[in-house]
Order: structure tokens, then C-alpha cells, then sequence
């Protein structure tokens, strides 16, 4: 899988979410290619932009892979007023990892204290976690996601047309590769006493 590639290593998103007029908005980018989309979509509209990775983007694709990708979108349209949070979901280790790496903006689901704790820190790095409950827009598959998320920020729900459960388009970026995220332990098996005793005696 390519740096850029979509990731969209996630439950949600089959369709549209239900809109709720009160509710701010935000928009569940998965690839460079959506994030692209939506921010054409903003500046066309002259609308200020809130993406979201997908849940728990820090875990399986990486703040690295996030950071590239809103940048290469903002680079295109820098006077779109863009607001990127990354999804942490229950992940306070990578949360903090993100705030290391210089992301502003962060969502950690879990333990209370726990958040507690992470956001005292964000804070003192002069970012936030973020824990406001949005009208979403997700992009997983979906076929045009410019004029989705056009029709979405006007204030209507994307036609069923425009959604499909065929993956995302490839990004155009290539030649860079995610950062791995398994844990060093992660896979190993288990090795024996016998075994042990025989690598000893090599």
C-alpha cells in the first residue's frame, strides 16, 4: 500500500450519516483523493472545512500519513479556513506520539482520566482533543466525493448514486510507504523449551 493510498480500515460509513441541523460539520476523509475533493468543495463554496480521519487513522495508518495528506490538500486551496483532526480512538500512546509529531487538534476516546490527563498535555503543546459531536460526511467509497461533500456542506444528504461500496480512488502519490504500526511482539511465536535448549547448544 502506497504512503497516499486510501486507508479505510474501519465499521462505519456504509452510507451517509444522518444529518441533525444543529449539529456542526465534518467530513471522514480515508485518501489524499478525498481530502483533495472536499477541500475543492469548500473553496468553491467560500465554506471553512472540518476533516476527520477515519476512527483510529493513528493506529493503522499513521499521524505521518495524516499530516502529508492535509497538507498536500491545503496546498491546493490555502485560503480554505481547514480544521484536521486525527482519530486516536481508545489510543492515549499515540495520541501522544501525534502531539510529539505537532498535530493540533486530536479525538481519544477511553478511560476519563486517561483523556484527562492527555488533554492537560495537548494544552500545554497548544493543541486539543477534540469531543464535539458532529454531522458527518463520509467519503469510504464514495464515487463522487466532491459533489457529495458540496451537497453536504449546502446543508442536503448526498444522493444514494454517489455512494458505492467499491473502494475509494488510488491516490496519484507513490514511491512512499505508511510507517509500520505493529508491535515488535506482534506475530512472534511462541518458542519452546526444546528449541531454546538447542539454540544454547549451537
Amino acid at each position: 500500500m502506497g504512503f497516499l493510498q486510501p486507508h479505510e480500515r474501519h465499521g462505519r460509513g456504509a452510507g451517509p450519516s444522518r444529518l441533525i441541523a444543529t449539529k456542526p460539520k465534518a467530513v471522514v476523509v480515508h485518501s489524499l483523493d478525498q481530502a483533495r475533493a472536499a477541500v475543492d468543495a469548500a473553496a468553491a463554496l467560500k465554506a471553512p472545512l472540518t476533516l476527520l480521519s477515519g476512527p483510529g487513522a493513528a493506529g493503522y495508518a499513521g499521524a505521518a500519513w495524516f499530516f502529508e495528506v492535509m497538507r498536500l490538500a491545503r496546498a491546493e486551496h490555502p485560503g480554505v479556513e481547514v480544521t484536521a483532526i486525527l482519530d486516536c480512538a481508545g489510543q492515549p500512546g499515540r495520541a501522544l506520539g501525534a502531539l510529539r509529531s505537532g498535530a493540533k487538534v486530536l479525538r481519544l476516546t477511553g478511560n476519563a482520566r486517561v483523556r484527562k490527563r492527555v488533554a492537560a498535555i495537548a494544552q500545554a503543546m497548544g493543541a486539543r482533543l477534540d469531543d464535539t459531536r458532529y454531522a458527518t460526511l463520509d467519503l469510504a467509497g464514495c464515487v463522487d466525493a466532491r459533489a457529495a461533500v458540496m451537497e453536504f456542506l449546502k446543508g442536503g444528504a448526498p444522493h444514494p448514486s454517489r455512494r458505492s461500496l467499491a473502494l475509494a480512488p488510488r491516490d496519484d502519490a507513490e514511491g512512499l510507504s505508511p510507517t509500520p504500526t505493529r508491535h515488535p511482539e506482534e506475530g512472534r511465536r511462541p518458542v519452546s523449551k526444546d528449541e531454546k535448549r538447542r539454540t544454547k547448544s549451537k
